[in-house]
């Protein structure tokens, strides 16, 4: 089970990509779709950094990680999304003004969304590194993460749009990436 996006990643199954493809143009709109194929090139995989799979932008300073779906109380929440939205954060760093806001996903989906900016110590004023989208969805009992690393102030702000439609277009794959290999994974 693992948390798709509207993003076109590597399959090992033509039937598991083909309705993957069938999936992201009911979840993104196509004039956005474009928009942000325009904006990034397309994505390359970089394989798993952190327990999660991690897509880089071709054309612009986008990284995009995705977690995987795990049953996971509410309790604990919070400290687990503050903990992933802080990865990688050096000494001299910190997140600064994180914000959260209640949203759903483009299918209906409960998603929390938390924004922060990066800034350096040594650099305090006019210190941003880089910013930081972390949305954490729940399908039932099962939540998953994607966290989307901006590298510049100027992406932000002339594609915010296609950025938020990118972390809205969330859906669950209950199957696992290379389809049905036993009877029994179709109860489980």
């Amino acid at each position: 089970m693992r948390l798709q996006l509207a993003v076109v990643e590597p399959a090992a199954d033509p039937l598991t990509e083909a309705g993957d493809a069938e999936t992201r143009k009911f979840v993104m709109p196509e004039a956005l779709a474009h928009r942000l194929e325009v904006l990034t090139g397309g994505w390359d995989s970089i394989g798993d950094l952190e327990g999660m799979r991690t897509l880089v932008a071709r054309r612009a300073k986008l990284e995009l990680r995705l977690g995987p779906l795990l049953v996971q109380p509410p309790a604990g929440e919070e400290l687990r999304l503050r903990a992933l939205l802080a990865t990688g954060l050096t000494a001299s760093q910190r997140l600064h003004e994180v914000i959260e806001k209640q949203l759903q996903s483009a299918v209906g989906w409960p998603m929390r969304l938390l924004r922060a900016s990066v800034v350096t110590r040594s650099q305090w004023r006019d210190g941003e590194t880089e910013h930081r989208w972390l949305a954490s969805y729940r399908f039932f009992e099962h939540s998953g993460e994607a966290l989307l690393r901006v590298g510049q102030e100027s992406l932000l702000r002339s594609h915010r749009d296609e950025l938020l439609a990118l972390l809205g277009s969330g859906w669950p794959r209950w199957s696992p990436p290379s389809g049905v290999a036993v009877l029994s994974e179709l109860w489980q």
